[in-house]
């Protein structure tokens, strides 16, 4: 899981969104036990306030579009879905850039 897309290694958009989800919602449980798979929304890690701000980061931290469509509980689901859903961006932004 080490591929590099654009700027980022797999692992490093991995621990960029971790870091995020950790300091911006869990800053008063850092052990809150959160796996990769665990609901965000279920586990009240994140509310739709929420869910906006992390869009915004997203798109700021790896430059990538994340238009109203983009915007459903597949894609933010859980630290895995945020992961391959950014992962998903870079790859089209990369190749866009390609081509």
């Amino acid at each position: 899981m080490n591929q590099t897309i654009g700027d980022f290694t797999e692992e490093q958009v991995a621990r960029i969104i971790r870091d995020h989800i950790d300091q911006e919602f869990l800053f008063r449980s850092r052990d809150a036990g959160l796996t990769e798979e665990d609901s965000l929304i279920s586990r009240g890690v994140i509310d739709s306030m929420g869910l906006f701000r992390l869009v915004n980061f997203l798109e700021r931290r790896f430059a990538i579009c994340v238009s109203p469509p983009d915007i459903v509980m597949d894609n933010f689901r859980s630290l895995q879905a945020i992961r391959v859903f950014t992962l998903a961006r870079l790859r089209a932004r990369a190749c866009a850039e390609q081509c």
